[in-house]
Parts: structure tokens; sequence; C-alpha cells
């Protein structure tokens, strides 16, 4: 087990990472919205259980379905210049879904 306050280290990393990925974006609600999803995410969760990088992609990509931002899988996975089988971006958004109780 890490202290809490490293989680919250790791976890502000991830999110200054989404944020740094999204500086082009105009869209604030979609970028607010991804953010909120991965720290209600951890609020229950622990960054040693689940990757933070695969919660940030996977919050990203729901976000973008909730805010009703036109981005397929292919478009999302080539925007962000990673490899769709390796991303398993659609599992990663299951296991999102179900930490957030939806």
């Amino acid at each position: 087990m890490i202290p809490p306050d490293t989680e919250e280290i790791m976890l502000a990393y991830c999110v200054s990472k989404l944020k740094n990925h999204l500086h082009d974006l105009s869209n604030e609600k979609l970028v607010a919205t991804a953010v909120y999803y991965m720290h209600h995410f951890y609020l229950t969760g622990s960054v040693l259980d689940t990757d933070p990088e695969n919660i940030m992609y996977a919050s990203l990509y729901l976000a973008s379905k909730v805010e009703e931002v036109n981005l397929t899988h292919d478009s999302f996975c080539r925007d962000l210049k990673k490899d769709p089988v390796k991303l398993n971006l659609i599992h990663n958004e299951q296991i999102l879904l179900i930490g957030l109780n939806f």
C-alpha cells in the first residue's frame, strides 16, 4: 500500500497529462468532464489497482460521448497516436463505467 499523498501526486500527474493532451481543444466541457470522471473513479479506486493512464484515455473517450463530440474509436486512437489494440479502450471504458457506478 502506498501513502495517500503519493497516490494523489500520481493522480495529479495524470490529470495534468490529460490537460496537456487536450490543450488544443476548444471544448472546455470535454476536458472538465474527463477530469471529473478520473477524480470520481479514484475516489473509490486506487492507482495501484488500475493504470491511471488507461483510465485517463477511457475518461476522455467517455467524456467525448457524453458531451457529444464526434469522435470514432479509430479517429480517437489516431489523434492520440496510440495503437488501438494496445490502448484497449473499450475494455478500459467498461472498467471506468463500473467504477463510476453507471
